[in-house]
C-alpha cells in the first residue's frame, strides 16, 4: 500500500503530535508499506534515521500565514506525489481548514482519505475578532472535511462516543486505534545504571514527570506534593521533564516555594532520552486536571506518558481522569488519586516509596500490558488493516 500521511505539525519538538506522527509512519513502513509524510518546515525531525520519507512545505515567518501558506502549495505538492507515489490513500492528521483543502483534493482525484482525531476543541463562537473569526470558520471547514472523510480514526472509544453525539455521526465510520509506545526504546532497564548514565544519585528517590507545561497537565499539584513527600521521606527528588506554556509558571513558584533542591527541571530532551529518566525514577506521575474545556473533560484521555512510563515497568499514580486512573486501577499498574489534591498525591507516592515490592509488582503488570496491546506497531497494523479494507486489498 502506498500512503501520503498529511500533517500540520512542527516536528523539531519531541511531543505526542509528533511522536504519534513519526512512530506511526516508521510501524507501517517497517510493516513494508510506502509512506511519505508532508509537513510544513516550521522544524524539521532529527531524532534518528527513519525508514521513509519527509516532504517539507516552506512557510513564510509570519504566525498567522503560516497555515494559509501551507493550505495554498499543498495541492502543488500533493499532486506532484500523486504522480510520483501513485498513492492508494491519503491520511491526515486533525480536522482544520487544511484538512478541507486536502479532502476536495482528494475527491477531485478519486482517493479515500482517513482523517485521524486525537482530540475536540470547545465549539468556538463566531466573535468579533478577525481571529475569533478566522477560528470558527477553521473550525467549520474542519468539521465539515471530518464528516466527508471515508474513514475517521481516534484514539478512545470515549472520544467516538463524543464525535457520534456532536456531528451525529455513525459509529462505523469511526474506528478507534489506541496509542502506544516503543517497546524496544521504553523498556526496563537497571535503575542504578541509569542514574549513574545521568549523573543523578544513585541513593536517592525519584519521581519523574515527562510532558508538556500545559495547565491541563496539573503540575503545580506535582509541586505541591513536593513538601508532604520530603517530610517524611527526605531523600527524594522529583523530575520535571519537558517544555511548555505554565513552565516559567512553575518555575517561579518552585523559587518563591523554596523547593529547587528537590526538583530538578531537565526541559525538552529527545524522545529516547526521557526513557533513561523514567527508568531513573522509581515512581511517575500523571497528575491531569479538568479545564472545562471539552476536549479534556467528556471523555478518557489516551497519554503517550502514561504507556511510556509503563513500558518501563514503573508504577504510575496518576488522577481520576477518565483514561488513566480508571485504566491504571484495571490493570493494577498504578494508583488512582482525585484531580487537583495534592495530599492524596504525596500519599500515593510515599506508600509506594514505602512499599517497593508492591511499586515492582505494578511496574510488571504495566510492562505486559503494553507489550500484548499499546504498542506502535500494533497501531500501524490497525491503521494499515483499516486502508486495507477501504480499499479492498
Amino acid at each position: 500500500m502506498n500512503l501520503l500521511y498529511i500533517c500540520y505539525e512542527d516536528l523539531s519538538h519531541s511531543i505526542a503530535p509528533t511522536i504519534h506522527t513519526i512512530e506511526v509512519c516508521k510501524n507501517l513502513s517497517l510493516l513494508r508499506h510506502q509512506v511519505i509524510l508532508i509537513a510544513p518546515a516550521m522544524g524539521r525531525y532529527n531524532e534518528q534515521v527513519l525508514p521513509f520519507k519527509i516532504v517539507y512545505i516552506p512557510l513564510i515567518d509570519l504566525h498567522y500565514l503560516k497555515p494559509i501558506v501551507f493550505s495554498l502549495l499543498l495541492p502543488f505538492y500533493l499532486s506532484f506525489y500523486l504522480l510520483k507515489l501513485r498513492p492508494d490513500c491519503l491520511y491526515i492528521r486533525g480536522a482544520t481548514f487544511i484538512t478541507f483543502v486536502i479532502s476536495g483534493w482528494a475527491k477531485l482525484f478519486g482517493l479515500m482519505h482517513i482523517v485521524e482525531i486525537n482530540g475536540i476543541n470547545p465549539l468556538y463562537s463566531w466573535g468579533k475578532s478577525l481571529f475569533t473569526i478566522f477560528r470558527k470558520i477553521d473550525q467549520v471547514l474542519g468539521d465539515f472535511s471530518m464528516k466527508k472523510a471515508d474513514k475517521v480514526i481516534t484514539v478512545t472509544d470515549g472520544l467516538k462516543q463524543e464525535l457520534c453525539r456532536r456531528y451525529k455521526m455513525q459509529e462505523e465510520k469511526i474506528a478507534v486505534v489506541p496509542n502506544g509506545t516503543d517497546i524496544d526504546v521504553f523498556k526496563p532497564l537497571d535503575k542504578r545504571e541509569a542514574r549513574r548514565q545521568l549523573g543523578l544519585d544513585e541513593d536517592m528517590n525519584y519521581i519523574c514527570f515527562a510532558g508538556s507545561f500545559y495547565p491541563h497537565h496539573g503540575i503545580e499539584y506535582i509541586v505541591k506534593s513536593v513538601p508532604l513527600v520530603i517530610q517524611q521521606i527526605p531523600e527524594t527528588r522529583f523530575i520535571l521533564i519537558g517544555s511548555g506554556s505554565e513552565k516559567a509558571k512553575i518555575e517561579r513558584e518552585v523559587r518563591e516555594k523554596n523547593l529547587m533542591d528537590s526538583i530538578i527541571f531537565i526541559g525538552e530532551i529527545p524522545y529516547r532520552t526521557v526513557a533513561m529518566y523514567i527508568n531513573a525514577s522509581d515512581v511517575c506521575v500523571i497528575p491531569t486536571t479538568k479545564t472545562g474545556l471539552l476536549a479534556f473533560d467528556s471523555f478518557e484521555g489516551s497519554p503517550l506518558k502514561l504507556y511510556d512510563y509503563l513500558g518501563c515497568a514503573r508504577p504510575v499514580v496518576g488522577t481520576d481522569v477518565p483514561g488513566i486512573g480508571n485504566f491504571l486501577e484495571s490493570i493494577t499498574a498504578g494508583i488512582s488519586v482525585r484531580q487537583r489534591d495534592a495530599d492524596a498525591l504525596a500519599q500515593a507516592v510515599i506508600d509506594l516509596l514505602h512499599n517497593p515490592a508492591r511499586a515492582q509488582r505494578m511496574g510488571e503488570n504495566g510492562r505486559k500490558v503494553i507489550v500484548e496491546r499499546y504498542t506502535w506497531r500494533n497501531t500501524a497494523l490497525e491503521v494499515a488493516k483499516i486502508c486495507e479494507k477501504l480499499l479492498n486489498l
